[in-house]
């Protein structure tokens, strides 16, 4: 496989994606970026608010690459809360670290498959 055609598989559109899969991620991405809007302005929400564009964007055309962006950056952040559990209240750590498993878990099991495209060669 060539890279050419290894870029034209992670962009290409996934027609039977479920689009409101990606609404947990969505949510958690938005509470963050009114959190960090309130805690440091605007800076601070920018990095939510790049996340809460590819979740729309994944909505109207789902790719791969999208997809393993939201769900490989959900699944960093699960794993770090996870061994973590110092930081905060009991309540603090079991909310954050759903904010991270429950949009993971969405991810995996609706995630985008290749039988929406099958092999020109078969």
């Amino acid at each position: 496989m060539t890279l050419q055609n290894l870029l034209m598989a992670v962009v290409r559109r996934r027609p039977s994606a479920v689009c409101w899969a990606y609404l947990p991620i969505a949510l958690v991405s938005a509470f963050f970026a009114l959190y960090g809007y309130g805690d440091g302005g605007f800076s601070a929400a920018c990095p939510f608010l790049l996340l809460l564009l590819v979740c729309v964007l994944q909505s109207v055309y789902p790719t791969f690459l999208g997809w393993a962006l939201l769900f490989g950056l959900s699944l960093v952040y699960t794993v770090a809360v996870a061994f973590s559990p110092e930081n905060g209240t009991r309540g603090d750590y079991i909310f954050f670290l759903l904010c991270g498993a429950v949009p993971a878990i969405f991810l995996l099991l609706l995630r985008p498959t290749t039988r929406d495209n099958p092999s020109p060669n078969g």
